[in-house]
């Protein structure tokens, strides 16, 4: 499901690689045929492919294709989320911390009042307690 709506959202960019989209439907085509035999062979003759997706390899996984390079974390004041920011997952506390209190919206939030203390768990979350 989390594929076809990735797809959907491709779809609709102005922008679009049409190798990379065919080598997706390919795959996805493959991963659909033991589910959905005939719609599969229907779509993959769509995709003028000489032979049965049947008669092709399953696709590979590639573990390192899991690997984000970047994460979205939220942004709290007084345990209430502002904002979200995406940083790249190498950063260290002290740099997510950083990049938080530049963040606009955190800077409106906290206008006139003192930060006591900033709660970084990394990956996830910033925590500021402010008054």
């Amino acid at each position: 499901m989390e594929l076809t709506n990735a797809l959907s959202k491709y779809l609709n960019e102005e922008v679009k690689n049409s190798s990379f989209l065919k080598e997706v439907l390919v795959d996805y085509i493959k991963l659909l045929a033991p589910f959905a035999p005939h719609f599969s062979e229907e779509q993959w003759e769509a995709l003028k492919m000489n032979f049965s997706v049947f008669n092709e390899k399953w696709p590979i996984f590639n573990p390192s294709a899991l690997i984000k390079d970047e994460v979205e974390i939220a942004i709290q004041v007084n345990g209430k989320i502002k904002a979200k920011i995406d940083v790249s997952t190498t950063l260290d506390e002290e740099g997510i911390k950083a990049a938080s209190l530049e963040n606009d919206t955190i800077k409106a939030a906290l206008e006139g009042k003192t930060v006591r203390k900033v709660i970084v768990i990394k990956g996830r979350l910033v925590n500021i307690v402010a008054n």
